[in-house]
């Protein structure tokens, strides 16, 4: 046990260590080809509701997936025991799945051995944070919330993880992650005021200012009158503007562009939105948690 009163866990897995579970993985298979997946995270949640913790956990969680395919068949299986006999019974499974499955004709192997951008996915302090700083910021929430009697009700969380793929073709990729997320929601009377935040360093979730932004939505919910029907200019926060464009863009994807399935298919180079509206796909960008690759590689 930590001097802090919390279970020490074990170290994350290393790249080094995940690139040996990988070679034991593909030295074991049988398959056309083998692709291994590793999440090995340790995270920490604090849940707050009528201004008192109800809550708090911390927890680790790993897991290696191995995928093996003959041909168009394929099976996955996945094991939380990262020993060397159990990495090998996993890739037996697999293998014994994929045997047993139908050609998967959207199949595709991995890619090929590439190189990926490398963009700030790990801090420090967010790493570092632990149930005391989560506590710091859970009361200071209540605490504020308490000052102009309102209710209090949320979470605070921080998390960091290793994850990595390998594949039969020589694919190799492994990095950190960290992720804290700050959400609250203030209660005065019928009336309610949100805010939220979700960032790579902890830092960043500046906990005092949205817990006043939430406060503030709360105390003027409580001055809300009805408005004949009628045309409005009303200006969303990002929040909303996000929940709104996030269906259309799980839809701009090209497979179901090409099967004819997608309501844009046949609409390649025209405008579908209003051309005020840009949509970038900036993975670099610190408040946005980028990430270098995915568990397909």
């Amino acid at each position: 046990m930590s001097t802090t009163g919390h279970k020490t866990w074990p170290k994350l897995t290393s790249r080094d260590e995940f690139r040996f579970l990988a070679e034991q993985a593909l030295k074991r298979s049988t398959g056309d080809h083998t692709l291994v997946s590793l999440h090995d995270q340790h995270s920490g949640t604090t849940r707050f509701a009528n201004n008192q913790i109800v809550q708090n956990v911390d927890t680790r969680r790993g897991s290696l997936s191995v995928t093996v395919a003959f041909g168009r068949r394929r099976g996955t299986a996945g094991t939380t025991d990262f020993t060397a006999g159990a990495v090998q019974e996993t890739v037996t499974r697999a293998t014994q799945i994929a045997h047993l499955s139908p050609d998967d004709p959207e199949y595709l192997p991995p890619v090929e051995p590439q190189p990926y951008m490398t963009p700030p996915t790990t801090r420090a302090e967010t790493a570092a944070a632990g149930p005391a700083r989560r506590l710091e910021y859970t009361n200071e929430a209540i605490g504020q919330c308490r000052m102009e009697n309102l209710g209090a009700a949320g979470i605070v969380s921080s998390s960091i993880a290793t994850v990595g793929v390998a594949a039969s073709t020589g694919l190799f990729a492994h990095e950190e992650r960290t992720d804290a997320r700050f959400s609250l929601t203030a209660q005065a009377g019928e009336a309610t005021g949100w805010s939220a935040a979700a960032h790579r360093p902890i830092d960043h979730l500046r906990v005092q200012e949205r817990t006043l932004t939430a406060i503030d939505k709360a105390k003027r919910g409580l001055e809300v009158r009805e408005l004949p029907p009628g045309c409005y200019t009303v200006i969303l926060e990002p929040a909303a503007v996000a929940g709104l464009w996030s269906s259309l863009l799980w839809m701009l994807d090209a497979k179901s562009y090409e099967k004819g399935t997608s309501a844009f298919s046949g609409k390649l180079g025209q405008l579908i939105v209003d051309k005020r509206l840009t949509l970038r796909n900036l993975p670099a960008h610190e408040d946005l948690l980028g990430i270098g690759f995915t568990a397909d590689g």
